[in-house]
C-alpha cells in the first residue's frame, strides 16, 4: 500500500488524507497516550479489528466500517492484527466553508456534549467517494483541489444523511439552529464563559428565551449543557493526564478550588477524588 500523506497546502493543512498504516504508525510514534483532535476526522477502516477510545468510552474497531470524529475529542486508536484503511482530517475552516454551500449539521445533531458520530458500514457508494479523494489527492493535475472540494462536499452529505436517520429526536425548525449555535459556541467558548446569559448575550436573545429553547430541542436547559462540557473536560484530563485537583480547577478557570470541588461533585454525581482514583 502507498503510505505517503497528501495535503492540499504545506503548513496546518486544510485536508489531509493519509493511509491508515501510515497515519497510524506516526501518532504511535509521537505519543502512546489518547491524543485531542484538531480536525474533523473520517477513519475508513477497510480492513482490521481493534478499538478506538473517544473521551470516557471506548468502542470495537471493525473491518469496512467508517468513525467520525470532531475536534476537540481525545482519541486513541489500538489495532489487534493486520489492518489497512484511510485516514482524512478537515479542518473546522474548510468544513464551515463546504456548510456554507449546502447546510448540514454534521458533527453536531445529536446536542449531546461528548457524543461522537456513531460508526457507519461502508457503502459502496461512500467507499467510491473517498477512493476518488484519495486518488485526487495523489495527482498533479489542475484544478485538484476544486475536485477534492466537490468530492468531500457530496461525501459529507451522504454522512450527514446517515446522522439524520441515527437522530431520532430531529427538530427541523429555527429553534435547531439556535441551539446548533449554542453548542457550537459553547463548544468553544466554555473555559471563559460559564454562565447561560454570555452564551444568550452572543446569541442576541434573552437568557430565559435561550434556555427555553435549549429545553425544548434536547430536553435539558442550557445550563446543563454547561455544566456537562466542564464535568467531561475534567474528567479528560483526569483520566488522560492524571490532573489533580487543583490543577483541573486553575486550566477550567475555576479560581476556588474547593467550589470546584463541589462542583464536580454536584454534577458528576462522585466525588472528585474518587473518580481520579477508579481512574487510576
Amino acid at each position: 500500500m502507498n503510505t505517503e500523506t497528501h495535503s492540499l497546502v504545506n503548513q496546518q493543512p486544510q485536508f489531509e488524507v493519509s493511509s491508515l498504516n501510515e497515519w497510524h504508525g506516526k501518532i504511535e510514534a509521537l505519543s502512546c497516550t489518547a491524543q485531542r483532535t484538531t480536525s474533523f476526522e473520517i477513519i475508513w477502516v477497510r480492513e482490521g479489528l481493534g478499538r478506538i477510545s473517544i473521551d470516557l468510552t471506548t468502542y470495537s474497531l471493525y473491518s469496512n466500517t467508517i468513525y467520525c470524529i470532531a475536534p476537540g475529542h481525545f482519541r486513541k486508536l489500538q489495532f489487534d492484527e493486520r489492518f489497512n484503511g484511510y485516514y482524512l482530517a478537515i479542518s473546522s475552516e474548510w468544513l464551515y466553508w463546504i456548510e456554507s454551500l449546502v447546510h448540514f449539521n454534521l458533527f453536531g445533531t445529536s446536542y449531546q456534549i461528548g457524543v461522537s458520530f456513531p460508526p457507519v458500514k461502508i457503502s459502496n457508494e461512500l467507499a467510491t467517494l473517498i477512493s476518488r479523494i484519495v486518488k485526487e489527492s495523489k495527482s498533479s493535475l489542475p484544478m485538484k483541489t476544486e475536485l477534492i472540494k466537490g468530492y468531500a462536499k457530496v461525501l459529507l452529505i451522504h454522512l450527514s444523511r446517515i446522522m439524520d436517520l441515527h437522530n431520532e429526536n430531529k427538530i427541523a425548525d429555527k429553534d435547531e439552529m439556535v441551539v446548533s449555535n449554542f453548542i457550537s459556541l459553547l463548544q468553544k467558548n466554555y473555559m471563559i464563559k460559564k454562565d447561560v446569559a454570555s452564551y444568550a448575550d452572543d446569541l442576541c436573545v434573552t437568557p430565559s428565551h435561550l434556555s427555553k429553547i435549549v429545553r425544548r430541542v434536547t430536553g435539558y436547559p442550557a445550563s446543563f449543557h454547561i455544566h456537562q462540557i466542564i464535568v467531561l473536560e475534567a474528567k479528560r484530563r483526569i483520566r488522560h493526564y492524571g490532573a489533580q485537583l487543583k490543577e483541573v480547577a486553575s486550566e477550567l478557570g475555576f479560581d476556588d478550588y474547593a467550589h470546584f470541588s463541589k462542583y464536580f461533585k454536584n454534577h458528576a454525581g462522585v466525588n472528585f477524588s474518587d473518580f481520579r482514583r477508579n481512574e487510576h
